[in-house]
Formats: structure tokens, sequence, C-alpha cells
């Protein structure tokens, strides 16, 4: 297997679980704004990390940014919903 694709589909795979524990955390904010701002900013933090990483073009870090941000609304969403609220900050 291709070294390029094989490290695509582990960043991929990163940014996935990266978006389901930054969509617990999110549970302790009191506004959706702050949660998506944390968010964001966890998103180019990692984004650049992968970037000093590896040397990947943009594109696919963008497809990696739209995976953590889309699992992140949809884990906070089902954590929102299932799991008891925790003191907000």
């Amino acid at each position: 297997m291709d070294s390029n694709l094989k490290f695509q589909r582990v960043s991929i795979l990163v940014f996935a679980l990266l978006g389901i524990v930054v969509g617990y955390l999110s549970l302790y904010f009191s506004r959706f704004w702050y949660a998506l701002g944390v968010s964001i900013v966890i998103a180019v933090i990692a984004t650049a990390l992968t970037k000093k990483i590896s040397k990947v073009e943009g594109k696919s870090l963008g497809i990696n940014v739209a995976v953590f941000l889309l699992i992140w609304l949809l884990s906070w969403v089902l954590f929102f919903n299932l799991v008891p609220l925790p003191g907000k900050l």
C-alpha cells in the first residue's frame, strides 16, 4: 500500500476520534458558539500538526477538517441528548 494513502487513512481516523472527544467536551460549554469556537481552534491546531508531521496538500487536509467538524457536531448532539449535563463553564 502507498505510504501517502496509509497516512491519509490514519489521519482521517485520528480527526474522527478527535471529533468524538471534542464533541463530549463540548457539553461543558453553556453556549453552542463557545463549543463551535473551541472545536474550530482544535481543528486548526490538528491541521497545523498534520502539516508539520507530513508534507501533504491542503486538499486532503480540508477533507480531514470536514470529517472532524461533522463528527464533532453529530457526537455533540448525541451526547447532549443522551448524557446528563455536567457542570457548565
